[in-house]
């Protein structure tokens, strides 16, 4: 019970950041993620991991914030989720390409798209404008539309119902 509270909890969480997706000061990250390990039940070390890039970065910090939010729901994804954190800390910009393609593991329940994911990622690190990440975000769109999932929400859902069991 006490771990579908949790994945609701951060369902909810998740939802309203996917929305809202904003540029987080270094202090605003920090104590977000501080918040996140004193209330964290599991994969401690995979959060421990990922404050490295939290405290060595100045750009996409609230990426960071949401693989640990991620972290915590899939730790099934550790390896994947913490191989995009690195990727994603050589961007030397702040982008939202990043957030979908944090999901886009989690979405591709057969691992069918791994090849597709690191090339798009490649693609995003290498992007310098927002015309070449809109044609990014398409080619994101379009492989979502191959996924399992569509939404991350869904993901999460199932997530909750297989921790009931």
């Amino acid at each position: 019970m006490r771990n579908l509270l949790l994945s609701v909890c951060l369902l909810i969480g998740i939802a309203s950041y996917a929305q809202e997706i904003h540029q987080m000061s270094h202090d605003e990250a920090m104590e977000e993620f501080q918040k996140m390990i004193a209330q964290s039940e599991v994969n401690t070390g995979g959060l421990q991991e990922l404050r490295y890039y939290i405290e060595t970065s100045d750009v996409n910090l609230n990426d960071y914030i949401y693989i640990g939010k991620l972290l915590q729901i899939a730790p099934q994804y550790t390896q994947s989720l913490l191989e995009t954190a690195r990727q994603i800390s050589f961007s030397p910009r702040e982008s939202n390409l990043y957030h979908d393609l944090i999901e886009l593991p989690l979405l591709d329940l057969a691992r069918a798209h791994t090849s597709e994911i690191s090339a798009l990622m490649k693609e995003a690190l290498r992007s310098r404008n927002h015309e070449s990440d809109e044609v990014i975000q398409k080619k994101i769109d379009a492989l979502v539309g191959q996924c399992h999932y569509k939404e991350i929400e869904n993901f999460i859902a199932e997530q909750a119902t297989a921790s009931k069991d």
